[in-house]
């Protein structure tokens, strides 16, 4: 095999043409998301409410403005929106972020993906957060397309096919589906720089220390991205791909590569401790937990959605055409209900989109599949057993449900994004089909022509059918739907037909209509642009013509097919809170102390995820926010929500079941005294409310029917009590906790059976001062006549330690949740600071390790023997 000799280096002009094609391909997705003060998000934040209500009622805007983009892809509002202005508060601070108190009360900020070790986030800097996506986002997308160019060069591809693999890497469908959630391709983003370096320490035996460094930076950067999944999957591809070339080389001269390869991969792995430490202490107690086979089954690809590698919005649209009553349920297309099981609630997934798109593009595609006869056929196999890979695991095809609970890794996350495999394998096949292309300039490529010939009669067929009138195109769908549905639920098919009709919103066919136009008349133009290019004799005996030809085609066709959720609308939009929030924004600013928490009453039969007022907004807005969605949420986090309002047949769960909780649904929940321990002064709600403990403080100005009340009964967040249980089983404890009759303001629940019993039951004087509460430090004075615990109302964590007086003393876990020190009577100081041992060492690892690996990347090089 000729897997290691020699490759021409690809020169520095011709690396600039690839990092200006991918700029432009970038640019031209990301349009004007690119313009200074503008916001690149999925939809407009009006979409959701009480922003939308009050968007209307003003006449701010219209609904043809509210409702476009894809609500697939909310994770934007949910997560990443909070988390970047929390590193922006704290990297202006001098500081990295640890601890964040706006989500659920307050929580370890690593483990919430919010990439504080990235390089890019100098650009928080000077950038406001909200502004930095666009600029974000065409830095990835560029680095991205250069290293691919870099890679294909290196195995030996010519630069026109090269340019036609940076294209299908930079747009993508796999990459512009990531606009929900930046570490994704964050984490996939150092793949081929990590492919490079290995293939170099094969080919040139001079550069072990130098590429192993290059290796370990681009797998630090990787993990540091916060995305295990995707970086585990990244690292099994460069392990394979070392094992690939190791074959390719005499049996003597194995060893030393293969060393070097493992030991970047291991110095990556110290690098990165930073943010794999804490989030593997997270996941060892979350309520996120590995799921069963079947549950990765059913979050898997169906055999239908491969479709989407021909085409791409077939079954899942990139931007909604209709929303139903809440922006969190998507309407899934007329035609992909007729591929998917109807019994599976993954085509109705809020994720459908964002998970499942996967296209390289029609040129891509048609060569991908010509290009296991090129030359480098042992390259071409490998990429193809990559690819087939990532669909069997995204598909949760056999033999991968056997290997689940054999492979490390393959049991997290979602399977779905198994297909980055093929994101990564499928630009590297389409570039080396155009290569064996471009060698056989003289002859047609029969294989090329036949598979784009079939694409474009098909998408012609299918776009005749369906330019139909709306009626035309319901009385088409309409019985095969039924059809379908009386087959699995052993219905009437007369009945389901007629209910199905009934079901259709107004709009809806024609929405149906004009997408199913709009892809197959693109596919066909595709498709027939790829033919007549590899038709044309002047064209096929141009290399760079051809090259680029297929290039600007693919560019293109996939800016058309994903740029849905690429909505930019002006940053204050925003950045603006709901004016019903004012009040509570108000007391927040005008406080020194503890932010006073926020949380939601929806209606007992809202939908889930939250109907108004997103998870983790409320921080985005300055406010500490009790409701909270993230990824390895606190187990304690959601029992102790469910202790406070149990799930109950026909109400949404308070817990979102393994990703934080939600609002509460209960009015009876108001009762709980647990509200009061934790602080919940402001609640936002659609009811009218009549209680002695509630203060309406809605904003005249405040569309209806949102109203704010402040809870007059919560306590201070930190405060000095004498009466203390001891329960360490979990069960009764909770139980314990979810008595309404207890007196939860006046007792703590404790765990610990060795934890020091009050000898006075009674309420001891107690003067406690609460100096300074800051994100990673909690200052208290206490003056108290009687021993007893500070109960301080913040989550616990392994990470928090206390000092009283200035000496170490035990933490204990309060209330299933919060923290709590025992004080003898008399005058402290207690020191609460989120700096324990699982903090401050991971990042000291990852320091020696950056260290180590700059090192080893400016090691003198060795002559090759």
């Amino acid at each position: 095999m000729d897997l290691v000799a020699p490759r021409p280096a690809a020169s520095l002009r011709e690396q600039l043409v690839a990092v200006m094609l991918a700029a432009l391909c970038a640019a031209l997705f990301l349009g004007e998301a690119l313009i200074p003060g503008k916001c690149l998000v999925p939809y407009p934040p009006e979409a959701m409410e009480p922003m939308r209500s009050e968007a209307l009622a003003d006449g701010r805007v219209d609904l043809a403005e509210i409702l476009r983009g894809n609500p697939s892809f909310g994770d934007k509002y949910n997560q990443t929106l909070n988390w970047d202005r929390t590193t922006q508060q704290a990297l202006r601070e001098g500081r990295l972020p640890l601890w964040t108190r706006g989500i659920g009360g307050g929580a370890p900020f690593v483990p919430h993906m919010g990439q504080i070790y990235q390089p890019w986030n100098a650009l928080l800097l000077a950038v406001p957060s909200t502004a930095v996506y666009g600029v974000w986002y065409l830095l990835h997308q560029v680095l991205f397309g250069w290293f691919a160019y870099r890679f294909l060069r290196r195995i030996g591809t010519a630069h026109e096919a090269a340019l036609l693999g940076t294209v299908a890497a930079t747009v993508g469908l796999w990459t512009q589906a990531r606009v929900h959630h930046n570490v994704i391709l964050t984490a996939a983003l150092p793949t081929f720089a990590m492919l490079s370096c290995v293939h170099r320490l094969f080919v040139d035996r001079g550069v072990g220390a130098r590429a192993a460094g290059g290796l370990a930076l681009g797998t630090g950067l990787s993990w540091l991205s916060g995305l295990p999944q995707v970086s585990l999957l990244a690292s099994y591809l460069t392990v394979a791909w070392a094992l690939l070339l190791a074959l390719g080389v005499p049996r003597g001269t194995r060893l030393r590569p293969l060393l070097w390869s493992a030991a970047g991969l291991l110095c990556g792995g110290l690098v990165s401790l930073a943010q794999v430490g804490p989030v593997l202490f997270a996941a060892a107690d979350s309520a996120r937990q590995l799921g069963t086979t079947a549950d990765l089954v059913a979050r898997s690809l169906q055999p239908g959605h491969l479709f989407g590698l021909v085409w791409p919005d077939l079954l899942s649209w990139p931007s909604e055409m209709f929303y139903r009553d809440s922006i969190d349920v998507t309407a899934p297309s007329w035609n992909a209900l007729l591929w998917l099981d109807p019994t599976s609630v993954l085509h109705l997934s809020a994720d459908k989109y964002p998970e499942c798109a996967m296209a390289v593009g029609s040129a891509p595609l048609i060569l991908a599949l010509t290009s296991l006869g090129a030359a480098r056929r042992a390259v071409a196999w490998f990429f193809a057993a990559v690819a087939a890979t990532g669909l069997l695991i995204a598909c949760m095809a056999w033999p991968v449900p056997a290997l689940t609970h054999v492979i490390p890794g393959l049991r997290t996350g979602d399977p779905r994004r198994a297909i980055f495999l093929c994101a990564v394998a499928l630009p590297v096949l389409a570039a080396l089909g155009l290569d064996r292309l471009l060698q056989r300039r003289s002859r047609l490529p029969v294989g090329a022509m036949l598979l784009a010939t079939v694409l474009l009669l098909l998408s012609a067929q299918q776009l005749l059918v369906h330019r139909g009138s709306a009626e035309a195109i319901t009385d088409r769908y309409a019985p095969l739907l039924a059809a379908r549905y009386a087959e699995v639920g052993g219905v009437d098919a007369a009945a389901a037909e007629d209910a199905i009709r009934q079901s259709f919103k107004p709009g809806e066919a024609e929405a149906n209509r004009d997408q199913l136009v709009r892809t197959f008349a693109r596919a066909s133009i595709a498709g027939g642009a790829v033919l007549l290019l590899l038709l044309l004799p002047a064209v096929r005996r141009r290399p760079h013509v051809l090259g680029l030809g297929l290039a600007l085609v693919t560019a293109v066709e996939l800016a058309h097919a994903g740029r849905g959720p690429v909505v930019a609308v002006d940053r204050a939009r925003v950045e603006t809170p709901p004016r019903v929030l004012g009040p509570a924004l108000a007391a927040t600013r005008a406080t020194t102390g503890p932010r006073p928490r926020l949380q939601r009453l929806a209606a007992e039969d809202a939908p889930t995820p939250a109907p108004f007022l997103r998870p983790n907004l409320g921080a985005f807005f300055g406010l500490e926010d009790l409701s909270s969605y993230h990824p390895l949420p606190p187990r304690r986090l959601e029992e102790l929500f469910l202790a406070i309002e149990p799930d109950a047949p026909g109400k949404p769960s308070v817990a979102f079941g393994g990703a934080g909780v939600d609002g509460f649904r209960a009015a009876s929940t108001l009762d709980h005294p647990l509200l009061d321990v934790l602080g919940i002064r402001w609640l936002l709600t659609t009811r009218q409310l009549q209680r002695d403990d509630l203060l309406d403080r809605t904003p005249p100005d405040a569309a209806a029917p949102f109203r704010l009340y402040e809870r007059t009964t919560t306590v201070p967040r930190a405060t000095f009590v004498t009466r203390a249980r001891i329960e360490p089983d979990r069960e009764r404890r909770l139980a314990l906790l979810a008595d309404r009759a207890r007196d939860a303001r006046q007792e703590l629940v404790l765990e610990d059976a060795n934890a020091p019993r009050p000898g006075a039951p009674s309420a001891a004087a107690a003067d406690v001062h609460l100096v300074l509460h800051a994100d990673e430090r909690v200052v208290v004075q206490v003056d108290t006549s009687a021993a007893g615990y500070l109960r301080l109302a913040d989550p616990s964590d392994p990470g928090w330690r206390v000092t009283v007086d200035g000496a170490a003393a035990p933490l204990y876990i309060a209330d299933h949740f919060l923290r709590a020190v025992w004080l003898e009577a008399g005058a402290h100081e207690v020191v609460f600071s989120f700096d324990g041992a699982r903090v401050s060492w991971p990042p000291r690892l990852s320091l020696l390790g950056l260290l180590l690996a700059v090192t080893m990347i400016f090691w003198p090089r060795k002559p090759s023997p």
